[in-house]
C-alpha cells in the first residue's frame, strides 16, 4: 500500500511536516520507528545490556559486597528504574503535544528563535529519543545509599550533585565540542536538530549519554547520593531538560487562578541555583543554534568564569519590543540634503550606543554634521519602542542593530 495525494502514509507527513531547514534528511532522523532505529543503532540495546550487565556484576566483587554492606546500600531496583523510565517516555509526548497545542498562544514573543517554523511531528527525534530513555533501566542494579537522614543531609546531597553533574557535564561537553573527532563520534548527532524541541533532549549518541550522564550518576550514587536526592533529581531534571529543549521560553505560563507561574516552582525546586546562575531556555538554545558557548548543565557560573556565557536571544515582553523596533525604523529614510540622493551616498559612518532613551540629540547632530535628514515621524515611533539602541549611519544605508538592555 502506497500513500496518495488524498490519504498520505505516515512517514509521508513527518516529510511534509519537517522545518525546510531539514528538507535534506540526515542520517541521524532516517528512521522513524523503534523496529527501524534498533536494526540500524544496535548499539541502544547491546550498550545498555552491557553496562547493566556489568553493574550487576560489580556486586558479586568481594570488595565492592563488602563496601555496599558497610553502608546500608541496595539495589535501586527495577519497578524503580520503570516507573521512571516510564515517566520520562510519558512527560516527553505530553511536552511537545503541550507546546503543539497551545504554541499560538505562546508564539507571540517566547519562541527562542522566532524565524523558525515548530517541528510538529518529529517522529525521528522522538524514536531516538525514547530508545536514550529506556536505557535509563540501566539504573536497576544501581547501588544506592539509604533515604537521607535530615533535611540538613538531603539539601547537602542535593547541591552537591548537582553542582558535581554540572562540573563534569561542563568538562565532558566541552572537551566533545573542542576536539572535531570527539564532537563527531559523540556530540554530533544531538546537533543535527538546530532549532530544539523537547525530544532534542535525549537526541543523543549512547556514547554519549553514557559519558555525560549514566557514568556520572552510577559513581556519585556510589559515593554520596542517597536513593531520594537521586530520584529528586532524576524526575525534576528529566522536566527541566525538556523544558531547556522546548524551543519556547515557558516560565511565564501561569497555574490557573493563582498567579505563580512555571519559574516560580522551577525556582523553588532549584532554589540553589540562584547564587550560581541557572541555565534557561535561551541559554540552551543558543548553544543548538550557534554550536558554542554556554557548555554547562544546570548552572551559569562555570561558562561565566571561562567565559563562553551568552545570555541568547531576548524572549517574551523584550523580544516583542524588538520586533516592534525593528518594523518602526525599517522604513526609516535618511537623505543626504544636498543632492537630495538616499544616504548610500553618502560615504560617512558612525555608531551610538546608549543604555535608556534613544540618544536623540546625538543623531540629530551627526545628521547635521554630515547634512542629513531624517523622517523625523517614523524616527518618534522607533524612540517610544525602544529601550536602547546600537545604530550605525553608513555609506550603504541605515542599518540598526537592537539591543535591549
Amino acid at each position: 500500500m502506497t500513500g496518495s495525494a488524498e490519504c498520505p502514509m505516515p512517514s509521508e507527513v513527518a516529510e511534509m511536516k519537517k522545518p525546510k531547514a531539514l528538507a535534506q534528511t540526515p542520517e541521524p532522523l532516517k528512521y522513524l520507528t523503534l523496529d527501524e532505529f534498533w536494526r540500524a543503532k544496535p548499539q541502544f540495546i547491546v550498550g545498555p545490556l552491557i553496562v547493566g550487565a556489568l553493574i550487576r556484576a560489580v556486586w558479586e566483587l568481594p570488595a565492592a559486597k563488602a563496601y555496599f554492606e558497610r553502608n546500608n546500600m541496595e539495589m535501586l531496583g527495577f519497578w524503580t528504574a520503570l516507573h521512571y523510565t516510564a515517566f520520562a517516555l510519558v512527560l516527553s509526548f505530553a511536552f511537545h503535544g503541550f507546546v503543539v497545542v497551545y504554541r499560538g498562544y505562546m508564539e507571540d514573543g517566547h519562541k527562542v528563535q522566532p524565524d523558525k517554523e515548530l517541528w510538529t511531528s518529529p517522529a525521528a527525534a522522538a524514536t531516538r529519543s525514547s530508545s536514550v530513555i529506556m536505557s535509563e533501566l540501566v539504573y536497576s542494579a544501581l547501588p544506592v545509599l539509604p533515604v537521607s537522614s535530615s533535611w540538613v543531609h538531603f539539601l547537602a546531597a542535593l547541591v552537591g550533585f548537582a553542582v558535581v553533574w554540572d562540573a563534569l557535564f561542563f568538562v565532558g561537553h566541552g572537551v566533545m565540542h573542542k576536539f572535531p573527532t570527539l564532537y563527531k563520534n559523540f556530540h554530533k548527532t544531538h546537533h543535527t536538530i538546530k532549532d530544539p524541541n523537547c525530544f532534542g533532549a535525549y537526541f543523543v549518541t549512547y556514547q554519549s549519554h553514557l559519558i555525560l550522564e549514566q557514568l556520572v550518576v552510577i559513581a556519585c550514587c556510589a559515593t554520596f547520593v542517597p536513593r531520594d536526592v537521586l530520584m529528586f533529581t532524576l524526575y525534576t531534571g528529566t522536566f527541566g531538560t525538556f523544558s531547556q529543549h522546548a524551543g519556547f521560553e515557558m516560565g511565564h505560563l501561569k497555574v490557573p487562578f493563582t498567579p505563580i507561574t512555571l519559574d516560580h516552582i522551577l525556582t523553588a525546586l532549584s532554589f540553589y541555583a540562584l547564587p550560581l546562575g541557572g541555565m534557561t531556555t535561551t541559554h540552551h538554545d543558543w548553544h543548538h543554534e550557534k554550536f558554542n558557548n554556554n557548555y554547562a548543565l544546570s548552572f551559569t557560573y562555570l561558562d561565566r568564569l571561562f567565559g563562553t556565557l551568552q545570555e541568547g536571544r531576548p524572549t517574551g515582553e523584550a523580544q516583542v519590543k524588538m520586533k516592534a523596533g525593528k518594523a518602526a525604523v525599517s522604513s526609516t529614510r535618511y537623505w543626504d540634503k544636498r543632492t537630495a540622493l538616499p544616504l548610500c551616498a553618502c560615504h560617512r559612518t558612525a555608531r551610538f550606543s546608549a543604555p535608556g532613551p534613544f540618544p536623540v540629540a546625538e543623531m540629530e547632530a551627526a545628521c547635521a554634521r554630515w547634512n542629513l535628514v531624517a523622517d523625523g515621524a517614523v524616527r518618534q515611533i522607533a524612540v517610544r519602542s525602544l529601550g536602547c539602541v546600537d545604530f550605525r549611519l553608513t555609506a550603504y544605508g541605515l542599518r540598526l542593530r537592537l539591543r535591549l538592555r
